[in-house]
């Protein structure tokens, strides 16, 4: 068995390191690999509560990613802001949660 070498493995690699330096934990894929300009939270995976996903400071609760957890066969990863940068699997939410209010 031919084992391949590290240096072969990350001119593989698809993804810039800013990429990989953006993405939250519990993100689908990698962050800014989506529709530029967009992000989680105009995202239909973006699993946020409606009745309750506004802070205390008006900023909007980090939320799981849906679409995270069926890749990982229902495991739960750690929740996303709202800000993160849209990855490959965005599906647009017809109707996301309002910006933030500053």
């Amino acid at each position: 068995m031919k084992l391949i070498n590290e240096r072969s493995i990350r001119a593989k690699l698809t993804h810039t390191p800013t990429e990989q330096r953006i993405t939250h934990k519990g993100m689908a894929h990698f962050a800014g690999t989506g529709p530029r300009g967009l992000t989680c939270r105009e995202c239909i995976f973006w699993d946020y509560w409606k009745g309750d996903y506004r802070q205390s400071d008006g900023l909007i609760k980090p939320a799981r990613c849906k679409k995270y957890q069926s890749l990982m066969r229902g495991a739960k990863g750690s929740a996303v802001p709202g800000d993160a940068a849209a990855c490959s699997y965005f599906a647009a939410n017809p109707n996301p949660p309002k910006e933030y209010q500053r």
